[in-house]
């Protein structure tokens, strides 16, 4: 009798430790998603601002540079 309740609250427990796990995996695949995409705005207005930048001074508006 007392093998078989160990062997339910282990398996209990199993699947509470997987269940955990998961959303724990979840949780951390969202923010480093989250982080990847501010990355590619900021990357993408960086580039704009390099483009404006390259523009203004090809155009003589250094001043304005």
């Amino acid at each position: 009798m007392k093998s078989l309740l160990k062997c339910i609250l282990k398996k209990h427990y199993d699947r509470q430790l997987e269940a955990d796990q998961n959303e724990f995996i979840e949780t951390h695949y969202r923010e480093v998603e989250n982080m990847y995409q501010k990355m590619r705005g900021w990357r993408h207005d960086y580039h704009n601002h390099l483009q404006a930048l390259k523009g203004q001074l090809e155009a003589g508006q250094v001043d304005r540079a």
